[in-house]
């Protein structure tokens, strides 16, 4: 007799191993704050992403981006001397979730443009 198979139209998901379901969701709440010599770049969290790439330019022209942080892992990145910030220049920002199932798309522009605060103020009387 032969066996019988039963279909509920269902789509399979298989998570076997523990991999996603799907690639993760397009960060949100992402946010540029200038400071001095630096601008500090913030987003909410995303249980379903691994890491995260930040991507940056000194025109809002994604096609100029090039990549200043990959593999984050956490919800903020500071974009500072060490990446050779140049003060009072104007950067827009980009930002992608990766998970093993594969990659969101870009959320951004964000913007800003980091200051140098100079200390003391002293002049002749």
């Amino acid at each position: 007799m032969p066996a019988l198979a039963l279909s509920l139209g269902l789509p399979f998901r298989s998570t076997v191993g523990g991999g996603a379901a799907g690639p993760p969701a397009t960060p949100t709440g992402f946010t540029a704050t200038a400071g001095n010599q630096l601008i500090t770049l913030t987003w909410d969290s995303q249980p379903e992403a691994d890491t995260f790439e930040i991507l940056y330019s000194t025109s809002n022209t994604f096609g100029t981006a090039v990549s200043l942080a990959a593999g984050i892992t956490g919800t903020s990145f500071t974009f500072d001397s060490g990446e050779s910030i140049q003060v009072g220049e104007k950067y827009y920002f980009w930002i992608q979730a990766t998970n093993g199932a594969g990659t969101s798309g870009y959320a951004g522009s964000v913007t800003a443009r980091s200051y140098v605060t100079v200390a003391g103020g002293g002049g002749s009387a």
